[in-house]
């Protein structure tokens, strides 16, 4: 096996090319590190799928390392090769694309087995058409992990939970369980069949499943445990009952709602026109994801609280809820009740979340009015409780409204961010995108009606919330014992197991959405793959407990698209493979794009 260097493929290997190499520094011997993939390693190998693997590929690729190591692996490391039999050899990129290469071979091997046998019935030939015998087939025996590994592994992902699970997943399965000593016993599962028995049978009335407690962990320092997202049962129902009015489709599918939203999207987009008018050469470069969440946050606090901040008001929120975001995942692993923010040196995180509990302001100034606008704010100062006889206490006020401003702004402003950014990688789109408005609308405001008949918009919203759901990371806790899954490959669980979904996986199933059952391998961006019938999702929930606010944030979304497409035209920074990261919602790592105003405006 011949060896090749890897240097082309890193930019400051590159630039070092035409210098000389110093020597490679001499390391400590360490343990080799077990291959993160040995499932997919054996399944590839038995189904007859050629592999040609340097012993760093893994480290290589999934780690950063010093300078002087990277050299040193650049002249050792073969990446990773596959060949499906009857094929080239190829170089796999990643997980990803070797999650899709093993299961285009075991298709390949399932087709031929079917047309070997060819007694098949007409109804288990139809199952191996769509893919469901193929599925089935690729459900192994659900794994038990030692907590200690997992432990470990999970400690060196804090700033990314949905690329470690991504990892995990490649390793063990679609579903596996480990047994945390802080955490109870936990079923890591990535079918959306057992997502939606989960999501469909917590408070329901009859549900077995419960939202569990975990999942709001890290967010109970800043919002409480008693609130709309983390409360269950008749606490919740009250809560929900209390806002759905406010969020009804007659207010939100409305020119009302429409012309609100445009206004205050309106006055962002003139002020990143002036900053790109200013930019060197008339060409700007921004965070998408940053961009938006400072608009999308003057939405909630206009639309939901009645409220307009200053720039200088709204700069500081929004600045305040991004330290709260970043250290979330921290502040989920804190296995204590007492926040980060109380250690020393935390004064950037205490200063944040003094910064976000003055709304108890806003809140006492409604109180004090003698106007009451029909609003989110009013209606939970109106609210009472039916377990109490009482309206809430100040404290769960401002619990509730944090919780409004972080949730109905964080995961909208992320969707639009991933929006922009597959827009920019993918020209082609961007194009089809400004002619359907310019034959529509021109440059003009749109009615709901005229936004809602803009099919490639509402592609490229489906395709994005497909490939990355902003609101990815799932949670259940079982209250009784019961059967999962299949009934071929079923798994037991326990009262008390916590189910855990990382929807950015399960959206990526390539048996589910990849080409047999799509048209498009399942990995890629594609909004084309929306103009047919799809298979079912759930990102924004399933059941009484879906997201209350969709509606409105697919509005933002489509609408904020169809503004931007009117003003700019837009370039992708670079086409390097994305950088993962979550926290709150899934995010890349300052994934940045090139704007410009318009050369020809409608």
């Amino acid at each position: 096996m011949n060896v090749t260097s890897n240097a082309s493929r890193c930019p400051f290997l590159r630039a070092q090319q035409a210098q000389p190499q110093p020597a490679p520094a001499k390391t400590a011997s360490k343990k080799p590190r077990p291959d993160p993939s040995p499932s997919l390693v054996q399944l590839a190998e038995e189904l007859g799928v050629q592999l040609q693997r340097g012993p760093s590929f893994w480290r290589s690729k999934w780690r950063e390392t010093d300078i002087e190591k990277a050299i040193e692996l650049a002249n050792t490391h073969q990446p990773l090769r596959m060949r499906v039999p009857g094929g080239e050899w190829k170089e796999v990129e990643g997980l990803d694309e070797l999650n899709q290469m093993v299961a285009e071979a075991r298709r390949e091997l399932k087709r031929e087995q079917l047309a070997e046998q060819g007694q098949k019935t007409a109804t288990q030939a139809a199952l191996a058409a769509a893919g469901q015998v193929a599925a089935l087939a690729a459900i192994p025996d659900t794994r038990e992990v030692s907590p200690l590994s997992f432990g470990l592994r999970a400690l060196k992902f804090t700033d990314s939970p949905a690329a470690f699970l991504r990892e995990a997943h490649a390793k063990h399965g679609p579903s596996f369980t480990v047994d945390l000593p802080t955490k109870g016993h936990l079923l890591f599962d990535t079918r959306l069949d057992v997502l939606r028995e989960a999501l469909l049978n917590t408070d329901s009335g009859d549900e077995s499943w419960k939202k569990s407690e975990l999942q709001g962990h890290g967010a109970s320092f800043l919002i409480g445990k008693k609130n709309m997202f983390l409360s269950g049962g008749q606490d919740w129902k009250f809560i929900q009952e209390t806002l759905r009015p406010h969020l009804s489709g007659k207010l939100v599918h409305s020119d009302g709602m429409v012309d609100k939203l445009s206004q205050i999207f309106d006055s962002h987009i003139e002020n990143l026109k002036a900053r790109v008018a200013a930019a060197p050469n008339g060409e700007l470069e921004i965070n998408p994801r940053e961009e938006m969440q400072r608009a999308v946050l003057d939405v909630a606090l206009q639309v939901f609280l009645g409220t307009q901040f200053s720039d200088a008001e709204l700069g500081k929120f929004q600045k305040a809820f991004s330290t709260q975001i970043d250290w979330l995942t921290k502040e989920s692993i804190n296995p204590t009740d007492i926040s980060l923010s109380k250690l020393p040196g935390m004064g950037e995180l205490r200063d944040a979340y003094k910064t976000l509990n003055s709304v108890d302001r806003l809140i006492e100034e409604r109180k004090a009015s003698p106007e009451r606008p029909s609003d989110m704010l009013t209606g939970l100062i109106e609210a009472v409780d039916p377990s109490t006889g009482q309206p809430m206490d100040s404290e769960r006020l401002r619990h509730e409204v944090l919780s409004l401003l972080e949730a109905g702004h964080e995961t909208t402003a992320t969707l639009m961010g991933w929006s922009l950014l597959m827009l920019a990688r993918h020209p082609e789109e961007y194009t089809r995108l400004q002619k359907e408005i310019d034959q529509k609308l021109g440059s003009r405001r749109p009615t709901f009606k005229e936004l809602s008949d803009l099919k490639q918009a509402d592609n490229v919203t489906d395709e994005s919330l497909r490939l990355y759901p902003p609101f990815y990371l799932f949670m259940r806790e079982a209250t009784q014992d019961m059967t999962v899954g299949p009934t071929e490959k079923p798994v037991k669980i326990e009262n008390g197991t916590t189910l855990v979904t990382n929807l950015y996986v399960t959206n990526r199933d390539e048996q589910v959405w990849g080409s047999d059952s799509t048209g498009y391998p399942a990995n890629e961006f594609h909004s084309d793959r929306f103009n047919s019938a799809t298979p079912a999702s759930a990102p924004f929930g399933a059941g009484r407990r879906a997201c209350i606010g969709q509606a409105l944030g697919r509005l933002e979304n489509n609408l904020l698209m169809c503004r931007f497409a009117q003003t700019f035209d837009m370039s992708a920074t670079s086409q390097e493979p994305i950088q993962l990261g979550s926290d709150l919602s899934i995010h890349s790592h300052a994934e940045t794009v090139k704007i410009r105003l318009r050369k020809e405006n409608p």
